[in-house]
């Protein structure tokens, strides 16, 4: 007798175990089918899977493996003739089938009904495929609009900036010319006015003497003096775009303190308590030190001002500032807020003795690089 093959995946009869078709495998003692024979729990109870009889499904002693033995002999010895080759291969591949496995036969589905799911999902995924195509196609001729929208911007920002290129040039030529005439009508002043001016005050003077007062005379010659020193010092540069300038009201009395330091202003208010008011620009090329200032302090003093020193962010500078303040028991009085448009300082505030003050920031009025001070102070 012919030696019957027996898959050893499912226990079907007539085919290896590399083409047999079930998914689950079979049990070779209890015939269940299980998903993985590693987590199998067998009863041990021996059934054959082709005739369900109390022995293993590889004995020859199954009645079905003895059927398909005898088949498949006479097959041999005897063939019979078939109208063609693949009507015997259909009917042998029938009759395999036949003798399979009853839990395989139920367990597989129709090979028609796979091919139409595989069909199904292929189609669903070429239409999400299809859907994706078509977002992608939506988003890209938006961003074709927008890098034409955008080249066009570019374009547009490329004449403006020529223009604005333009323009600058333009300015910088008009700074050139204006510059150039400036500076010749400060060597026209400077050379021969006031070389002029001075010779014609030291005429003056010198012709006065003799018919004016000597209290008229001492005081015009002091003024002329100090108009001399003033104008002198501009030459020189120290701030020669400015100064200090301090307006009363007309019905206060005051009294100018002659002061030969650059950009300080010092002024007495005559009235029942003396008052000494100095204004102060201190930049940082100033030619004098805070030491300098000491002899234009009385009693009551008040110094306000740009000290171009902010007490808490500028500490080399504060440190000398406050210094100085201290040995002239002078108190600082700063605004809350940033004095500077161009930082975050506090560098305009008032220095005081003898008196208290209330300073803040007048914010109706912000132009230039500061900000206005307002203080407010009590004088009898």
């Amino acid at each position: 007798p012919f030696q019957v093959l027996v898959c050893s995946k499912c226990s079907g009869i007539g085919h290896f175990r590399n083409q047999c078709t079930q998914i689950q495998t079979t049990c070779k003692i209890c015939c269940d089918l299980i998903d993985n024979p590693n987590q199998h729990t067998c009863s041990n109870i021996i059934k054959c899977a082709h005739c369900g009889n109390n022995h293993k499904s590889t004995s020859s002693t199954c009645p079905v493996i003895k059927a398909y033995r005898a088949d498949l002999t006479r097959k041999i010895l005897h063939p019979v003739p078939a109208p063609s080759d693949s009507s015997l291969i259909n009917s042998n591949t029938n009759f395999i089938s036949i003798l399979r496995n009853p839990h395989q036969q139920a367990s597989q589905p129709p090979t028609n009904n796979i091919m139409m799911e595989k069909l199904d999902d292929l189609i669903h995924k070429l239409s999400d495929v299809k859907d994706h195509l078509s977002s992608l196609s939506l988003k890209y001729e938006k961003f074709e609009q927008f890098m034409i929208e955008k080249n066009q911007s570019d374009q547009t920002l490329k004449l403006n900036l020529n223009s604005l290129s333009q323009t600058t040039n333009d300015l910088k030529h008009d700074v050139i010319y204006y510059r150039s005439k400036i500076d010749r009508q400060e060597k026209i002043i400077s050379k021969l006015m006031v070389p002029m001016f001075t010779d014609l005050f030291q005429v003056f003077i010198s012709q006065m003497s003799d018919v004016l007062d000597v209290t008229i005379y001492t005081n015009l010659k002091q003024k002329l003096e100090h108009y001399l020193i003033q104008m002198q010092k501009a030459r020189e540069g120290e701030n020669r775009n400015g100064g200090v300038l301090i307006l009363v009201r007309a019905e206060y009395q005051v009294k100018r303190v002659v002061c030969d330091l650059p950009n300080v202003c010092v002024l007495d208010f005559v009235g029942e308590d003396e008052l000494r008011i100095c204004g102060v620009y201190a930049p940082d090329s100033k030619s004098w030190k805070w030491d300098n200032l000491t002899i234009y302090l009385a009693k009551k003093t008040v110094i306000f001002g740009d000290f171009n020193v902010d007490l808490n962010q500028d500490s080399t500078k504060a440190e000398s500032l406050l210094s100085w303040a201290d040995n002239q028991f002078l108190a600082p009085f700063t605004p809350d807020a940033p004095t500077s448009m161009r930082s975050n300082r506090v560098i305009d505030y008032a220095l005081a003795c003898g008196i208290s003050i209330d300073i803040q920031n007048f914010n109706e009025t912000r132009s230039g690089e500061k900000c206005s001070l307002e203080g407010l102070l009590s004088f009898h």
